[in-house]
């Protein structure tokens, strides 16, 4: 309905009307207004129509939703391929954590029929780590758990994994005492495979752990470990895998009498831990596969005072005598080298040595290297914690005794010169993993500069150096330019083995950006001493795209 008025070319104007004219304009409307109010009724009569057919449809819909739920699809999969499902939802670190935000609680959380399922499937539960700290905290309601609760939930998840081989991280800090979960502990001991303790940890000691600052009280330390080492050897007759790892001064009053270490079934074994002779730990050597030794040389406690660590004669009499050794990284933790007799030691199949500290012997390091007779190793790391070579030509000469089979070297630039770093580039023609570190020694003046880069490269003409290479890292130990980088990495990458990892931390600032096409499967991880200029800009076709983020990852990493 149009209203006719006289006044209609007033209209939207500021026009101000006369009292004649304002009396019109109030007749004019009264029956306009009359089918205002109208239309304004059936308006609240519709709206009521409406709002009880929304009531009805949703309630229809409801219906129709809970029948259509009975048939989903996901109420069909057959329960041995739920099961599947459930098991790869699992992380993939070594241990499950009590996290009701992460499988397997989380899987028990969506319904009752996928909680009784995840329940009857021991496999989910065969794995644990269990931070036994004070307080314990519940991260949804962040406040602390009573003793008593947690130890109950430690109780069903040890129940429910059955007889399934049993993974077990402890760790243990302040004054939580353990009686509370000792008993459902002891009832998967004789499962147990794989057996991880951790003791009084130091913030700088497993930091991807749980990050425990504190340190047990000794008496706290002595329960517990007396408790842990009191076990028989015959409580567990499955373990295969054992790290400890307790660095209180309590060394000799445990280990060496621990029936714990003397488990025959045991093949790897990881110890970080104060002894006073570590190789009269009661380990069945002879039968060792994987070992991880870490000594600590002295303890200073209430108890005794003792001098203690790992020489580098003891590394040759284990390397010796662990004849299935196939891994093996030691820290020789003693400067003695008054035992140091120079025999030569035979390891038939190990294939990994990892060597730390050793500085303790740099001054005998070639002629150490040179008493290893080592047909298998293929890969060989050493870290001198302080010092170098006293000779490189000499070590290098060691060193190239076994470089026949090595693929995989990890090694601190202060070992070399620069003329013996490329003589060993070409000695290890298989390399296929090549790690280099600037090291503790600042004093060294080897550095990776653009001339051994180069040598690197391949060309036409010139496969270069190391042609297996596919993964390199080097830290802080760099002189060459981005130019001969991405020369390198441009020939590398059309090669017949191109690069997969290039890990750089430089010690200067970038002089350029290295574009990398991102589906050539190559990581390439560059670090430098400062950013780009925050008035530089870059282009980034992500940026704004499903997140937000000021500085968002470059395509090339």
């Amino acid at each position: 309905m149009f209203i006719k008025s006289q006044l209609a070319s007033r209209l939207n104007t500021n026009y101000v009307p006369s009292d004649a004219e304002v009396q019109e304009i109030r007749n004019t409307l009264t029956e306009p207004l009359r089918q205002l109010s109208l239309l304004d009724e059936r308006l609240v009569q519709m709206q009521a129509a409406m709002d009880e057919l929304t009531v009805q449809r949703a309630s229809l819909k409801d219906e129709i939703d809970q029948h259509k739920a009975l048939i989903s699809p996901v109420r069909r999969i057959p329960q041995d391929i739920l099961e599947e499902i459930f098991l790869s939802c699992l992380p993939t670190r070594q241990y499950m954590l009590i996290d009701a935000r992460q499988a397997p609680l989380l899987l028990g959380h969506i319904c009752r029929h996928w909680r009784a399922i995840s329940h009857s499937i021991p496999r989910l539960w065969a794995s644990l780590h269990i931070p036994w700290t004070t307080p314990v905290v519940d991260r949804v309601l962040q406040a602390p758990v009573p003793v008593s609760g947690f130890a109950e939930v430690i109780h069903g998840w040890l129940g429910r994994s059955g007889s399934m081989p049993q993974s077990l991280s402890i760790a243990f800090r302040e004054t939580l005492p353990i009686e509370p979960i000792w008993q459902p502990l002891m009832a998967v001991f004789g499962r147990v495979h794989r057996l991880e303790l951790l003791v009084g940890l130091k913030d700088d000691v497993g930091s991807d752990s749980d990050g425990f600052g504190d340190d047990l009280p000794e008496e706290r330390v002595n329960d517990t470990l007396a408790l842990l080492m009191g076990c028989r050897a015959d409580d567990f007759p499955c373990l295969e895998s054992l790290r400890i790892s307790a660095m209180e001064d309590f060394g000799q009053t445990y280990w060496h009498d621990s029936e714990l270490l003397q488990v025959f079934s045991l093949r790897r074994v990881s110890l970080e831990i104060r002894a006073l002779s570590p190789t009269k730990l009661p380990l069945q050597w002879a039968e060792l596969t994987e070992l991880d030794l870490y000594c600590e040389e002295v303890c200073v406690s209430v108890l005794a005072d003792f001098d203690g660590g790992l020489t580098a004669q003891d590394v040759l009499d284990i390397i010796g005598r662990c004849t299935k050794l196939v891994k093996c990284r030691l820290r020789i933790t003693s400067s003695s080298l008054s035992s140091f007799n120079g025999n030569s030691t035979t390891a038939p199949i190990l294939q990994s040595l990892v060597l730390l500290d050793c500085a303790m012997l740099m001054i005998r390091l070639a002629h150490f290297l040179d008493c290893l007779h080592l047909p298998s190793l293929h890969h060989l790391a050493l870290d001198p914690v302080q010092g170098h070579a006293s000779s490189p030509p000499e070590f290098l000469q060691a060193v190239g005794k076994h470089a026949q089979f090595l693929t995989s070297v990890d090694f601190a630039i202060s070992l070399f010169s620069p003329e013996t770093l490329l003589q060993f580039f070409a000695l290890v023609s298989d390399l296929q993993r090549l790690r280099l570190r600037r090291g503790p020694d600042r004093n060294s003046k080897t550095e990776i500069d653009d001339g051994i880069v180069r040598q690197l490269t391949p060309s036409p003409s010139n496969a270069g150096l190391c042609p297996l290479l596919t993964e390199l890292e080097f830290e802080r130990c760099t002189a060459f330019s981005d130019d001969t980088l991405e020369e390198f990495i441009t020939a590398r990458m059309t090669s017949t083995r191109p690069l997969e990892l290039v890990d750089i931390d430089f010690t200067r600032t970038m002089q350029r950006e290295i574009w990398v096409d991102p589906t050539a499967g190559l990581r390439l991880l560059l670090k430098y001493a400062n950013p780009i200029p925050p008035d530089r800009w870059t282009y980034h076709p992500r940026e704004g795209f499903s997140f937000s983020s000021s500085s968002p990852p470059r395509l090339m990493v």
